[in-house]
């Protein structure tokens, strides 16, 4: 391909004057049948890491004292904050207007509120009508986003660009258990299991695997689906990798590439984390994701998606669009602040840590990993924490970077160690 693209990019510097972050990963469609399984979803905080001293972090919890007092110290984050709290199934954008702060961000922002633009994780309804009553551009376009967050329609896409996707057939709720369980049973055959996608959800929210066309489990699926809801039905192959390759898409219809890194997933199919140097031949993907890109920006989309592809025996294989932030854009987001500071790491390895008990806070996680944490003087042999917000429900994010993955996964080991041993 010979189109013009830019490479290292920054998803938070790529959208210019300051920003005003409203992440909230409620709005996903299909997601509130995971928000009751996960402790600690509503105090996710992700952002307060990443934003710059100017930018504005609108939050649904107030982030540990002493977390703040330690990003402060090493030059990060924003003192920016806007907390809104409110009921567990109210989204942060429905907040904002409930609560009528347009007065309070344009305060915070002072002279920059006219070069504002409002970054969301997703940018769905909800989020447009906020950046309607907050008067700031949404680095976005909800039409196209909502467009590719279905499956059905990424899929479809890629077979017009030239990009490898599993076989599939696709069926609606309407159709009936039984119905499903024929299609199961037809994919069996190919590789003894099948796999059945909800054309929206993040975090597997709607994924199920089989090993036999169990009409019980049919049952459970339709039972829980609206009558119009449409699934993927796919043969189930086994992934040696699973690359994530994320990017951004300027304003002009430039695409950037932001990183390309390997999944992590929980029970081989939810996300728990991402690393580097990748295992995969990292250029295939590389030219199935331009291919992509090049699409999107040719109607008309902007800001940041992040594509997720199966690495198998067969081939690789585009897998999904998330048109919005990813997991794995905020650890990325960090290592780039941090290399701006001590040079250019080799490796990077960013996933879940689950703390020996509930009620811990951040003081506590730095006594635990005494020297283990960002200091200021180095990456190496240092994790820096950026979401903090769950640790009082028993869960902390953090990122690692170095000279190579043996050297990252032998400092994880030894703080996970460490957590072991306190409980």
């Amino acid at each position: 391909m010979t189109r013009r693209f830019e490479t290292d990019g920054s998803f938070v510097e790529l959208m210019e004057g300051p920003r005003v972050y409203m992440h909230d990963i409620n709005t996903l469609p299909g997601f509130e049948r995971i928000i009751p399984q996960v402790d600690g979803i509503e105090k996710y905080d992700r952002v307060t890491a990443i934003a710059r001293p100017g930018d504005v972090a609108i939050l649904k919890a107030s982030p540990d004292p002493d977390y703040l007092a330690w990003l402060k110290g090493r030059g990060f984050g924003t003192d920016k904050l806007l907390v809104l709290e409110g009921g567990a199934a109210e989204p942060l954008p429905l907040r904002v207007l409930d609560y009528g702060v347009r007065g309070e961000v344009e305060r915070l922002l002072g002279a920059g509120k006219g070069r504002a633009v409002l970054s969301t994780y997703y940018a769905g309804k909800f989020e447009s009508e906020a950046s309607r009553y907050l008067h700031i551009p949404m680095y976005s376009r909800t039409k196209l986003v909502e467009k590719y967050d279905s499956k059905i329609n990424f899929k479809r896409m890629c077979r017009e660009v030239g990009v490898p996707v599993l076989p599939d057939a696709q069926f609606c709720a309407i159709e009936g258990a039984r119905k499903l369980a024929q299609v199961v049973d037809g994919f069996l055959p190919r590789t003894g299991r099948a796999v059945v996608r909800g054309e929206f959800g993040a975090s597997a929210s709607t994924t199920y695997i089989f090993d036999d066309a169990n009409l019980d489990r049919m049952e459970e699926i339709v039972g829980a689906s609206e009558p119009l809801d449409r699934y993927l039905v796919e043969p189930y192959y086994h992934k040696s990798s699973s690359p994530s390759s994320v990017w951004f898409v300027k304003a002009d219809g430039t695409p950037v590439h932001l990183r390309t890194s390997d999944q992590l997933l929980s029970g081989g199919v939810s996300h728990a984390g991402n690393y580097y140097p990748v295992p995969f031949d990292e250029s295939a993907v590389m030219e199935m994701a331009l291919r992509v890109a090049f699409r999107l920006a040719d109607e008309g989309f902007i800001g940041p998606f992040g594509l997720d592809f199966m690495s198998t025996r067969e081939g690789i294989y585009a897998t999904e669009c998330n048109p919005r932030v990813t997991g794995a854009m905020y650890p990325w987001e960090v290592v780039r602040l941090l290399e701006k500071r001590h040079g250019i790491a080799a490796a990077a390895l960013s996933r879940n840590f689950h703390m020996p008990r509930k009620g811990m806070r951040f003081a506590d996680l730095l006594e635990l990993w005494n020297g283990g944490v960002y200091d200021g003087s180095g990456m190496r042999g240092k994790v820096f924490p950026f979401n903090v917000g769950p640790i009082a429900e028993g869960k902390v994010t953090v990122v690692g970077a170095g000279r190579d993955m043996a050297e990252l996964t032998a400092l994880f080991e030894k703080l996970e160690g460490r957590l072991e041993e306190s409980g």
